[in-house]
């Protein structure tokens, strides 16, 4: 439901007004409520049924891999339904809820550099975190963003993070340490053995390295030393620039490239779908820019306590951990760790050792918003082409 301020809340009552919110664990364990309470009272997590409401559907723009069966079919046990529509970018989702201003969707799955300029063009719906139970799941450092918070009021909640990394082919390189410089990808001993995605964060990227941290402000004069040292270094090394997971995945599987440029976690997963276990992710230093992935509510939908209802179910750990299994990308939720074995729990950062990285990680280094983002993507175009005018 929305309060008269039009603030998506979801409400105890709401929340647990169910004829059946109980569900049994797996194993014949104890029942839980849709709050995660066994009927002793203690806290577990849990793929709880949850109330729908009336209007009972969440019609949901997503990435592919963000709302497997694992997660949507337990939740649909309540009676509510989630309709997906699969996006293949973020200009896409734009498209699509332009094209109906907003009103065939309900959710929509975002990044932490698109949340504001949705909020500002009307397009997403203040949300009251606080209504929602299981948003105490969250990982405190995550539940509050300048990215996601627009007029003192949140537009997205957190559900998976990512950063850029380098996957290193251990049949040609060997074991490397977890924490690797970003210059690797400039080694002339790489020549014509890297590949990178075709996707602006390399331009973010390279550009931290160079030193110019507000990388989604670059000036004129910064734009092209980035473009020059892309050209100049990287772009000899480049074997192909990828536009697909699967092509860096098929790269390796060939053992035709050493080094790619990825992002955490959903690279490795498209390589172990592929057989390909060869390939070592690793950290980059300096440190290097960071993405939250969020869920947002549209705001022409007439079906708001159905959206607060799915999103509060994502932070069930057991669901998020799901989700990593279906996307491996690092969850929001630590508790999920318990549903994870212990590779998994590596990989997303939720072992005692990786809690460095939390402590460690720049806020300022998230992903923002690109006002310049064309010429950002003529600058990328002409170092694909290899193309030394400025195209300012």
């Amino acid at each position: 439901m929305t309060d008269r301020s039009g603030i998506l809340q979801l409400t105890r009552r709401g929340f647990l007004r169910s004829t059946g919110t109980v569900a049994a664990l797996a194993a014949g364990g104890p029942l839980l409520t849709a709050c995660g309470e066994t009927d002793k009272g203690k806290s577990l997590p849990t793929s709880a049924i949850y109330t729908a409401t009336p209007s009972g559907i969440v019609r949901y723009i997503c990435w592919e891999s963000f709302a497997p069966a694992s997660i949507t079919t337990p939740y649909e046990k309540s009676g509510a339904r989630v309709a997906l529509t699969f996006m293949g970018s973020i200009d896409e989702m734009y498209g699509k809820l332009r094209a109906s201003g907003g009103a065939a969707y309900d959710a929509v799955n975002s990044a932490s550099d698109v949340v504001i300029p949705m909020a500002e063009a009307g397009l997403i719906a203040p949300i009251d975190t606080s209504s929602m139970p299981n948003y105490k799941n969250v990982r405190a450092q995550l539940t509050r963003s300048d990215l996601w918070e627009y007029n003192g009021k949140p537009y997205a909640v957190p559900l998976n993070w990512g950063s850029t990394a380098l996957l290193a082919n251990t049949r040609r390189l060997g074991p490397l340490p977890d924490v690797v410089p970003y210059d690797m990808f400039l080694d002339p001993q790489f020549r014509g053995r890297i590949t990178t995605m075709d996707d602006l964060s390399v331009i973010f990227a390279t550009a931290v390295y160079m030193g110019y941290k507000q990388y989604w402000a670059l000036t004129n004069q910064q734009l092209a030393d980035v473009q020059l040292l892309l050209i100049d270094k990287l772009l000899p090394n480049v074997r192909k620039f990828s536009s697909t997971f699967a092509d860096e995945a098929n790269l390796f599987a060939n053992d035709e490239v050493d080094v790619a440029w990825g992002w955490t976690g959903v690279i490795r997963q498209s390589l172990l779908a592929s057989n390909v276990t060869h390939v070592t992710e690793h950290v980059l230093t300096p440190g290097m820019p960071w993405y939250v992935d969020c869920i947002s509510a549209v705001a022409k939908s007439e079906n708001l306590g159905t959206v607060a209802h799915w999103m509060d179910y994502n932070f069930i750990p057991e669901v998020a951990a799901n989700r990593f299994k279906a996307n491996a990308l690092p969850t929001v939720v630590p508790a999920a760790a318990s549903f994870l074995d212990p590779e998994q729990q590596i990989a997303s950062y939720l072992t005692p050792d990786r809690e460095s990285f939390w402590t460690n990680l720049d806020p300022e280094l998230q992903w923002h918003p690109v006002a310049r983002r064309s010429l950002y993507q003529a600058v990328w175009n002409s170092v694909k082409a290899g193309t030394r005018q400025f195209p300012g």
